[in-house]
């Protein structure tokens, strides 16, 4: 079966297609990614994974055509970049 990975920077997205025996799991799927030369750069937390924008675990069971979805670990804590917007917002107005 064929699947499609893929990985985002901010300036630059990823997208790579894989042949996976059927029955293969998300783990297989990583596996096959870590030797592939066009993922060498992407840093991938194996807890943050996703199959069509929905997060699942390495042992999830994959299926023709499903995407992939690779996410990077968070850069910033997301209430402290809410805290630090709003702060930004209130020092610009006033």
């Amino acid at each position: 079966m064929t699947i499609t990975a893929v990985y985002a920077l901010p300036e630059a997205q990823s997208e790579i297609s894989l042949r996976l025996e059927q029955g293969a799991t998300l783990a297989d799927a990583m596996a096959q990614l870590h030797a592939h030369p066009g993922c060498q750069g992407w840093q991938v937390d194996a807890s943050a994974l996703g199959v069509f924008g929905k997060v699942r675990p390495l042992t999830w069971t994959l299926a023709e055509g499903d995407r992939v979805e690779c996410y990077r670990p968070l850069e910033t804590d997301p209430k402290t970049a809410r805290r630090l917007r709003a702060t930004a917002q209130t020092n610009t107005q006033g």
